[in-house]
C-alpha cells in the first residue's frame, strides 16, 4: 500500500460530516416522550374537563346535594410533589359505576340512576326516586317507607293505618336506609294475593306479617296464611274456591283464619 493511501485515508474518515441531531434515535425518543406528556397533560388538565352537571328526575333529593357528591367523585388526585397535589376533573377518568354507587349510597330515596358523558364537558345524571309501596315495621314498631323492591328508604312517622303495613322480625339488627328488608319475590307474592282479594271479593289487606309463612290480615278481621315456598297460584285458587263456595260473604263475619299452607287441603275457622 502506498504511503498516500495509508496515511491520508484515516484522515478522510475523520473529516466525514456528523449526523444532524434530529437524525439521531435519541432525539426521536425524547420527542416522542415529550409529545406523549403533552397529550396526557391536555387530556387530563385541559380538554374534557367537567364543567356542567345536568341533573333531572329528582324531586325529594336536592340537585345541589347530588352535584356535590358527583364533583367529589369526579375530582381525582393524580399525584403529589411535596405539599402540592395535582387533581383532574377530566371526564375520561370518570368511573360511572363508582359514581352510581356513591350517589345511591348517599341518597336511599334514589332507586335508579342513568349517567351519560356528553363531550366535551358535560355529565348528564337522570335519577328515578323510589315510590312508597307500603310501610315496613319491625317488632320494635320502628317504621319506614318501603318500595316494591323491598328497600326501606325513609323514616315513616305518619299514621300507618292508611297504608299497607309489612311487618317482619329483624332480630334486633340495626336498620339502615337503603337496606333490602323483604325479598323482591315475596313482595310480588304479596301483590298477587292483595290484588286477588281486592278485585274478586272487594276485601282489603291491612297488614302482612312476613315470616316462614305470609299472614294476610284483612280489613274484615280474618287472616289468610300462605306458604311462600310452595305454589302460590294453587294456594290462591284454593282460597278463591272457599270464599266463593263454603265461606260466602255472610259467613265471613265470624271467620277467624284460613290456612292455605298445606298441599292437600285448606283449613279455616
Amino acid at each position: 500500500m502506498s504511503y498516500r493511501k495509508k496515511h491520508i485515508k484515516p484522515h478522510l474518515k475523520r473529516l466525514k460530516p456528523k449526523k444532524p441531531f434530529f437524525k439521531k434515535p435519541f432525539f426521536w425518543v425524547c420527542l416522542f416522550f415529550i409529545l406523549i406528556l403533552t397529550l396526557v397533560y391536555f387530556l387530563l388538565f385541559s380538554w374534557f374537563q367537567v364543567s356542567k352537571i345536568n341533573i333531572s328526575g329528582n324531586n325529594r333529593v336536592s340537585s345541589q346535594d347530588i352535584e356535590n357528591v358527583t364533583l367529589s367523585n369526579i375530582n381525582k388526585k393524580l399525584f403529589s410533589l411535596g405539599s402540592i397535589s395535582f387533581h383532574s376533573d377530566s371526564m375520561l377518568l370518570l368511573n360511572k359505576k363508582s359514581l352510581l354507587s356513591s350517589i345511591m349510597g348517599a341518597f336511599p330515596d334514589i332507586g335508579e340512576i342513568i349517567i351519560n358523558r356528553k363531550l366535551p364537558d358535560s355529565v348528564d345524571i337522570s335519577v328515578t326516586e323510589r315510590s312508597q309501596y307500603a310501610v315496613f315495621c319491625n317488632e320494635n314498631n320502628e317504621c319506614f317507607s318501603i318500595d316494591d323492591n323491598g328497600v326501606i328508604f325513609a323514616n315513616f312517622s305518619n299514621d300507618a293505618k292508611s297504608y299497607l303495613v309489612l311487618q317482619k322480625s329483624t332480630d334486633s339488627q340495626a336498620l339502615h336506609l337503603g337496606q333490602v328488608m323483604i325479598d323482591n319475590n315475596i313482595i310480588d307474592e304479596i301483590k298477587k294475593v292483595n290484588q286477588d282479594l281486592r278485585e274478586n271479593f272487594q276485601i282489603g289487606v291491612d297488614k302482612v306479617i312476613v315470616s316462614d309463612y305470609l299472614q294476610f290480615k284483612t280489613s274484615e278481621g280474618w287472616s289468610a296464611y300462605f306458604d311462600p315456598s310452595s305454589d302460590l297460584k294453587l294456594q290462591i285458587s284454593e282460597m278463591n274456591m272457599l270464599l266463593k263456595g263454603e265461606i260466602p260473604e255472610e259467613k265471613r263475619k265470624s271467620l277467624e283464619y284460613i290456612y292455605l299452607q298445606y298441599k292437600d287441603r285448606a283449613y279455616y275457622k
